[in-house]
């Protein structure tokens, strides 16, 4: 039997037995003290005793949820942040480089293999943030997840796009990338809706990049700074300040 039941069964014999006693007391039943006294002793003994008990159980449940929480709040920053490492990777390697450059949507090239996260950000085990702290920092981190989602897939749409089509015209009129082509003849051998798609991608994934590498900073240090407050002599995960990402 649970804890809890134990108690409230305990706290029922309890009244009854004070009932019983009054009854007693009040000369309706003919019972000598000496058979009442130690009945009554008894029953004050075990309600202190399943008392005590409960409480034990209690703080041992407390305990276990709260190693619960601290283990499903780390394993969530630690999600956060190999998803921000990824796409920092990228973003350094492949973006920055050729962010400033006049013709960027040439110049950054296309991934050779498709972008995935070591790891999943799952916010099933949050529920004790939405009771015991910042209710909105959930819905936050689900927001910067798919964001993440969102970029990855314009990574993969614009390489796709790049590889497929921009490389294929380009081979066709033996162009090799990189060499010096006048803009008009780059949108000539494109076509002017091939030429803006190219550019629509590069804009749309270099400004969803930026996004998505602030918004996983911030709720990978809010989430911290939030359990911190509700378990204060916890350890939990946290990203370096330093390693915020710089606004371009």
């Amino acid at each position: 039997m649970k804890a809890d039941h134990c108690i409230v069964l305990s706290i029922f014999t309890f009244f009854l037995g004070i009932l019983f006693g009054s009854i007693f007391l009040s000369g309706y039943l003919e019972i000598t003290p000496e058979a009442f006294v130690p009945a009554l002793t008894t029953l004050i003994a075990a309600f202190a005793g399943a008392w005590t008990a409960y409480s034990l159980q209690h703080q041992k449940d407390l305990r276990s949820e709260e190693k619960q929480n601290i283990v499903h709040a780390n394993e969530v920053i630690s999600a956060i942040l190999d998803n921000l490492n990824l796409i920092d990777l990228y973003r350094r390697k492949v973006v920055d480089p050729f962010r400033l450059h006049p013709y960027r949507y040439l110049a950054i090239l296309p991934t050779t293999f498709e972008l995935k996260p070591n790891l999943e950000i799952d916010t099933t085990g949050l529920n004790f943030i939405w009771q015991k702290g910042n209710s909105q920092l959930p819905s936050k981190i689900i927001k910067a997840k798919f964001v993440f989602n969102v970029t990855l897939d314009l990574i993969k749409s614009r390489s796709v796009f790049h590889r497929n089509v921009i490389q294929v015209k380009f081979e066709e009129a033996n162009f090799v990338q990189g060499g010096n082509i006048q803009l008009e003849t780059v949108k000539v051998i494109l076509g002017e809706r091939d030429f803006q798609e190219l550019i629509d991608l590069t804009n749309n994934m270099i400004i969803s990049l930026d996004s998505a590498m602030q918004l996983l900073f911030e709720v990978a240090s809010e989430l911290h700074d939030e359990v911190k407050k509700i378990y204060p002599n916890e350890y939990v995960l946290v990203i370096n300040k330093g390693d915020e990402p710089e606004q371009n």
